[in-house]
């Protein structure tokens, strides 16, 4: 294998093509940067306002998603404390964790 060929000019780090995920960029590219203002923030808003039922909703549901993902976490450390303590209860919690865990799929 032959010696590597450097990057071309302006472009730098592991993912030279696109810029990879951390988004090294230019120095054409900072100053051209927007700038984050309240009118732009405004302007982004204006256009997420006919959706505002939708938009809320989504981020409810995002919400309610990330609550619910917390219970299987919650209920196995239930089930791990009950167990190292020799509680009764550890059935009681072994049934809910299934029902949590593996619920059957409708077809």
């Amino acid at each position: 294998m032959g010696p590597m060929m450097p990057p071309p000019p302006g472009m730098r780090g592991p993912m030279r093509i696109g810029g990879g995920p951390r988004g090294f960029l230019t120095d054409e590219e900072k100053q051209n940067k927007p700038k984050l203002t309240k009118a732009l923030l405004k302007r982004i808003f204006g256009y997420l306002s006919p959706y505002k039922l939708q938009f809320i909703a989504v981020f409810a549901a995002l919400a309610v998603s990330a609550v619910l993902g917390l219970f299987p976490s919650i209920i196995t450390g239930k089930i791990v404390d009950a167990i190292v303590d020799d509680s009764a209860d550890v059935k009681t919690l072994l049934g809910c964790w299934r029902l949590l865990c593996f619920q059957p799929r409708r077809l």
